[in-house]
Formats: structure tokens, C-alpha cells, sequence
């Protein structure tokens, strides 16, 4: 867990410092989205929806991750940008759901809830800037109860293989919805 949260911190180091500050940024203009997407801000393949309060945003979800459908939510903070903030608005965040699933084949299947922070971004297009794509980069904060299922799995199902990275990244496309 910590190896996570050094990696966190220093994604935060490399994308904060280049932005200049503004007390208010564009995005309050934005009143909220939905997308689609995939990644952990998705539920794994699902919907996301978006309620912007100021540089602040609620997000939640529902989503489908290979064993159940499952909401997630959490808030975002949009780093006020000079003049990009319409096109390009980064962001850090938090969110709470799944972030783990375990499948074996011909054996349990199960998904572990817990929190994710990460950083991303909004990159619109269009006329007005109302649809966008939007990328993440999580850092999924593993439980104890995962780690010690994955390690029993281990030893009873020897071809379990897990692939646990330190990161993972959600992709999504959304529209506007003023």
C-alpha cells in the first residue's frame, strides 16, 4: 500500500506544478455530464454521471466488472487553469467502489470495494465544448481481505496467475448536459 501511495504523490508532483491559479474557474459554467466509459471510474464498463458544484464534482456510477453490476461514486476537484480550462481541465480525485476482481476459471469469482484516488483529465471539442473524452490515472487502494483472498487463491488454484498492477487507467467519453 505504500508503493500506491508513493506513486500517487508523485504523479501529483509532476502534473500540479505547471498550473497557474485563478479563484474562479470556467468549469462553473459546466452544470454537469454523463459518459460512458471503461476503468475503475466506470464500475469496469458502464455509465458515469457528473454534477458540478464550482470547481468541485460529485460523480457516481454503475458499472459491470466481470462478476456483478455495481454503483460507485466519489467527488473530483477541478485544478483551476488560466485559459485551458475550457479544452483541457485536470483534476484530482477520489472515488469509492469496486477496485479488485478476482476470476479463476472454474472457481470463485469475486470483486473487493475500496478507495481510489487518482488525477485526469477532461479534453472537450465540439462548437460549445460539450462532449469530451475523459482519462484517468487510478491508484486502487487494496484491502487486507483482497490480499489475503489473493494469496489463499494462490496456493489452492495453481493456475491463478493474478496480474496486479500499481496503477490502472479508465477511459470515458461524455456529453454535457447544459
Amino acid at each position: 500500500m505504500n508503493k500506491n501511495r508513493a506513486i500517487f504523490f508523485l504523479l501529483l508532483i509532476f502534473i500540479l506544478p505547471g498550473f497557474s491559479q485563478r479563484s474562479e474557474p470556467r468549469l462553473k459554467k459546466r452544470s454537469g455530464d454523463i459518459g460512458i466509459g471503461a476503468g475503475i471510474d466506470y464500475g469496469g464498463f458502464g455509465i458515469q454521471a457528473n454534477q458540478f458544484i464550482g470547481p468541485i464534482c460529485l460523480t457516481g456510477g454503475y458499472g459491470y466488472n466481470k462478476v456483478y453490476f455495481l454503483p460507485f461514486g466519489g467527488v473530483k476537484y477541478y485544478i483551476p487553469l488560466d485559459k485551458y480550462d475550457i479544452i483541457f481541465a485536470p483534476y484530482i480525485k477520489v472515488i469509492y467502489g469496486y477496485n479488485a476482481v478476482i476470476i479463476i476459471k472454474n472457481g470463485p469469482k469475486d470483486f473487493y470495494s475500496g478507495f481510489t484516488p487518482g488525477v485526469g483529465t477532461d479534453i472537450r471539442f465540439g462548437k460549445k465544448k460539450s462532449f469530451g473524452f475523459n482519462f484517468d490515472i487510478n491508484v486502487p487502494i487494496r484491502t487486507k481481505k483482497y490480499i489475503r483472498d489473493k494469496d489463499f487463491y494462490k496456493l489452492i488454484y495453481p493456475s491463478y496467475k493474478p496480474n496486479i498492477l500499481p496503477v490502472s487507467l479508465s477511459l470515458g467519453f461524455q456529453v454535457c448536459l447544459d
